[in-house]
């Protein structure tokens, strides 16, 4: 868009006017909260006089944008060229972008509103403050964002929305301003809170225009199109519809403290999630270093981590929440593995679907993973009902189903050759079942601390039910839960007596490491299976170990040896 000519001193009168319209003056204590419609403006309290409608901007100020990140990755991005397509409409000038974000959802009649993108780049920024401190009492977010007037594009706005994390908080719109004024006002906002009171930029993922365009094109074809019934038997329907259901995901968030709202699972980018395994990482030296300054340096990280990763705590006090023991550690790894699984279940909801399918179907064929019932009236049936028996103490098992499960590829990488193949539990939580089925196992990324997993980054299995369906409570209203059975190649062990987070390091050509606990299935009742793999039958007992952990564990350390072989499906 080519410069606007400097306005007079009177169309700047004019324009302070409207300015002061749209902006409202009143002090701090007054404001009213956005409604959770968002149809309403509040003032913002703020050292700038936000009553003018062109203010001073430092000649300081580092020019910046909510998303310069990714030109540092990818810095080739390239202005739109002469013959982009500008649309029926050649007023506005602005190209159909490749990608966009949506308009803040609080907006009154966003849909009247364009986002202002330049070089591939949305000006839109969600920012997040979060401070234990020195007893300060801070989880707050910021978000601004340049609109332009969809009848009127040379009018420019910017809309800033600020509040408590996990309410609707205050919200102001500045304009109209010139192109210019909206960009300067929007940079001067991003440094200010990036740089000079230490917000977080929050990392999103950018949508593909083009496929939201074809998501909803395919949309209305569905809707024309009479779908096939089901070629699924009616299990593993009920299977898909409980681990594709986008409810449980919400309830899995909710019960870790995540709050999706600030960023949606399916825009948290990779990069957020590998930087809270960063500072988790920092949190675990602090502890082991054990120095004077520790509570302060474990203030300061916690409120890194929270940052990054935004969770709701309503109006309680942060300093409740700062993660200053190893058990709260292991709940964040827990948490940011489980937001990986649940932010590959958003995606693949969000994938377009053949339309001829029924939808049930379609998600299956997401997944791609063989999924069979097992008939009940079969061995292995009867082997794992009482495999499940033996295991449980704590637990009162009721099954449902069982499946036999079947991934692409995973047999041929098995490595069966190493031997001493045992079949093992494996217990997640319902809502991560779309990213362990479509992806497999996996093991903690680099970036995790090595020290916040009681036997180093490994896949764990266990011999008793009980162990394993610790791990997979939440995210139901009726107790359903989710648990594997996992062919594990163990090969020679390296026995433990207790928790060592450097196993792996101490193999010395061994295979797995074997958590020796004070309870579990004595060998004489393990059973052979038909392929040579052995299932270790057997009540629990008190064994003969000195060890002081509870249970048995089994932890390999390549995703090469574990294959998934069954799902069950019960109610505890």
């Amino acid at each position: 868009m080519p410069p606007k000519k400097k306005a007079s001193k009177k169309a700047t009168k004019k324009q302070t006017k409207q300015q002061q319209k749209s902006v409202s003056s009143s002090p701090e204590p007054e404001p009213k909260k956005v409604p959770k419609k968002g149809n309403k403006r509040a003032p913002e309290t703020e050292k700038k006089n936000e009553e003018n409608p062109e203010p001073e901007i430092e000649k300081k100020v580092k020019k910046t944008t909510a998303y310069s990140w990714l030109l540092e990755k990818d810095p080739k991005l390239e202005e739109f060229p002469e013959n982009a397509d500008y649309g029926s409409n050649p007023v506005p000038k602005f190209p159909y972008q490749k990608t966009q974000v949506p308009i803040d959802e609080n907006l009154l009649n966003r849909d009247k509103f364009g986002l202002y993108c330049k070089k591939n780049q949305p000006y839109s920024a969600k920012m997040q403050f979060s401070s234990m401190v020195a007893n300060t009492n801070s989880n707050k977010f910021y978000i601004v964002q340049v609109l332009y007037d969809l009848d009127k594009p040379q009018n420019f706005f910017v809309l800033k929305r600020w509040g408590r994390t996990g309410e609707p908080g205050y919200q102001a719109l500045i304009g109209p301003v010139t192109e210019q004024k909206a960009i300067e006002i929007y940079d001067e906002r991003v440094y200010n809170r990036t740089v000079e009171t230490n917000y977080e930029l929050i990392k999103t993922q950018l949508e593909d225009e083009n496929d939201k365009e074809e998501q909803k094109t395919q949309d209305q074809k569905v809707n024309t199109v009479n779908k096939q019934d089901s070629n699924l038997d009616q299990p593993v329907q009920n299977l898909i519809n409980l681990i594709f259901d986008m409810k449980v995901q919400q309830k899995a968030m909710q019960a870790m403290g995540y709050d999706p709202k600030k960023c949606p699972l399916g825009k948290l980018a990779d990069e957020s999630i590998l930087d809270g395994y960063k500072v988790l990482n920092k949190i675990v030296i602090v502890l082991k270093a054990n120095k004077p300054d520790r509570r302060t340096q474990l203030e300061e990280l916690s409120s890194q981590f929270y940052s990054k990763i935004p969770h709701d705590f309503g109006r309680q006090k942060m300093k409740d929440f700062i993660l200053d023991d190893e058990e709260k550690v292991n709940q964040k790894l827990n948490m940011l593995q489980s937001l990986t699984d649940m932010k590959i279940a958003t995606n693949l909801n969000d994938q377009i679907s053949n339309t001829t399918l029924n939808q049930i179907d379609a998600n299956y064929q997401k997944l791609n993973c063989a999924v069979k019932t097992l008939p009940t009236n079969s061995e292995m049936y009867t082997d794992i009902c009482q495999f499940i028996k033996d295991g449980s103490k704590n637990f009162n098992a009721n099954i449902t189903d069982i499946f036999e499960i079947e991934r692409p590829g995973e047999d041929e990488r098995f490595n069966k050759k190493i031997g001493n193949r045992m079949l093992l539990w494996h217990g997640s939580r319902v809502s991560n079942y779309v990213g362990i089925l479509s992806q497999g196992l996996r093991i903690a990324p680099p970036e995790a601390p090595v020290s916040g997993y009681l036997y180093g980054k490994g896949i764990y299995l266990a011999d008793m039910f009980d162990k394993s369906a610790h791990y997979c409570r939440g995210g139901t209203d009726d107790g359903t839960i989710l648990i594997m059975l996992i062919e594990g190649a163990l090969g020679q062990q390296n026995v433990l007596q207790g928790p060592n987070s450097n196993a792996q390091a101490l193999l010395n050509g061994k295979h797995s490491t074997f958590g020796e606990g004070q309870y579990g299935p004595h060998s004489k009742n393990y059973k052979k299976l038909k392929d040579g793999t052995v299932l270790p039958l057997g009540k629990c007992q008190r064994t003969a170990s000195s060890s002081y952990m509870g249970h048995n564990e089994y932890i390999v350390y390549n995703i090469n040896q574990a294959k998934i072989k069954y799902l069950i499906r019960c109610k505890i």
